[in-house]
């Protein structure tokens, strides 16, 4: 009897950890753009599907508001103090997404979704090590080729981060295998071809492993 009990036990308690499992859903990013001072902050919002944009009004009377050839539509009203949000389905679209104020001329931004990006497999013994080279050239204008090696396959993504620690790109690359790869990134296809001279920082992170590097924008 008291084997039967406890048999009993485990089936339930078995049965309460898989409906948590399966339950439990996937969390979404949250983009908050700030809206003050006449402008959107930041001014053009990298996302996935499934990802939620949220406005916050910090001073100032706005609105963000879609433009007419946006493909998904949205209307704030009048920002308050209550966060302004929108999620962003496949079924919306890649985009992009402009939008507006409807009080100042001029004030607009921009929402994109990132699809999966395409990095070169090239020849060459399989390598031992994870690694991620400098990039060549550097400094560079508007260009430059970056180069990296994956000991085991992997998901994998490279962000770029500007001094402030803004990320301004994203590449997902999505699922690769051992070897070794070069991708070639556009500082003109970032934010309009708007990042000013300066460094940025290169991520590349593969599973949990992650690099950073360090370039130099020269216009």
């Amino acid at each position: 009897m008291s084997l039967a009990i406890s048999n009993r036990k485990f089936l339930v308690v078995l049965a309460v950890v898989v409906l948590l499992v399966c339950t439990n859903p996937v969390t979404a990013t949250i983009h908050t753009v700030n809206v003050s001072n006449n402008q959107f902050t930041p001014p053009t919002t990298q996302i996935s599907h499934g990802d939620t944009v949220r406005w916050v009004r910090l001073a100032g009377t706005h609105t963000c508001t879609s433009d007419a050839s946006s493909p998904k539509d949205w209307d704030s009203g009048t920002l308050t103090g209550t966060p302004f949000q929108v999620v962003f389905s496949e079924a919306d679209g890649n985009g992009p997404f402009p939008y507006h104020c409807e009080f100042h001329f001029g004030m607009q931004g921009t929402i994109t979704v990132q699809t999966l990006a395409t990095a070169r497999e090239e020849s060459g013994a399989l390598p031992e090590n994870f690694t991620l080279e400098q990039n060549f050239p550097n400094p560079f204008n508007p260009s430059t080729n970056i180069r990296f090696s994956l000991s085991r396959s992997a998901e994998v993504e490279l962000s770029v981060y500007n001094v402030l620690g803004e990320r301004v790109d994203f590449k997902d690359f999505g699922h690769l295998n051992t070897g070794n790869y070069a991708v070639d990134w556009d500082a003109n296809s970032v934010n309009g071809g708007k990042l000013s001279t300066g460094v940025y920082f290169y991520r590349l992170r593969a599973g949990d492993q992650v690099i950073t590097r360090k370039m130099v924008l020269l216009k």
